[in-house]
């Protein structure tokens, strides 16, 4: 009954003093550390218990002020979680990769009914995905190679990207196996995230295909002989 008619005034006293409660408590912790971690030890399960039914008749509670906390403070949790990743990527990597191996069956189930249940959202997710990948790639190679602002074939200078395609200049025969292999929307990942590596151009596919048989586009002879 107190507590309800000066509610209020508790609320403001917290507030005006949660600075030095602060420092109270981790005071408090550092001098009976030991105490601390022994007690949890002892009551762990009840513990772990007793934390699992009150999250559970609180979680709407619990979801609604995690969120209003997120929002409110999302510039710098953003902050300490990259300072924290930073400082433990070895810890991460080691512990994502042992749950991934301790639960692989649950994982690969998880990820098969999501993208069953999601297939048209992850398709043009990726097609998207694709296609600025694509300008990306093709913008880089138009400009150092034709000094373009947009996608155009090195030879003809034709400029609908629907029907351009990037091409090894030297083509594949010094490539390795791997390389060799790499094609289309692959190979637009690949330069990209090798730092767009030279040897490569974009091309219309008939002036590809054209390089392709005989060496030289017809666009090239022309151009070879008319010099």
């Amino acid at each position: 009954m107190y507590y309800k008619k000066n509610k209020d005034k508790a609320k403001a006293y917290r507030e005006a003093n949660k600075d030095k409660k602060k420092a109270y408590d981790k005071a408090y912790q550092e001098a009976n550390k030991d105490n601390i971690k022994a007690y949890r030890e002892a009551n762990k399960d009840e513990r772990k218990a007793y934390d699992k039914a009150y999250r559970e008749a609180n979680k709407d509670e619990r979801k609604a002020y995690d969120k209003a906390y997120r929002e409110a403070n999302k510039d710098e949790l953003k902050v300490k979680q990259k300072a924290y990743r930073e400082a433990n990527k070895d810890e991460i990597k080691a512990r994502q990769k042992a749950y991934r191996e301790a639960n692989k069956d649950e994982i690969k189930a998880r990820l098969k009914a999501y993208q069953e249940a999601n297939k048209d959202e992850i398709k043009a997710r990726l097609k998207a995905y694709n296609e600025a990948n694509k300008i990306d790639v093709f913008s880089h190679y138009s400009k150092k190679i034709s000094n373009s602002d947009i996608p155009i074939c090195a030879c003809c200078g034709y400029n609908d990207i629907r029907f351009l395609t990037l091409d090894h200049i030297h083509g594949r025969k010094h490539l390795s196996q791997k390389e060799k292999k790499i094609g289309a929307i692959s190979l637009w990942k690949y330069v990209k995230s090798h730092g767009y590596p030279d040897g490569y151009q974009v091309m219309c596919y008939n002036c590809n295909i054209a390089k392709g048989r005989g060496r030289y586009c017809p666009h090239q002879l022309d151009r070879m002989k008319s010099n």
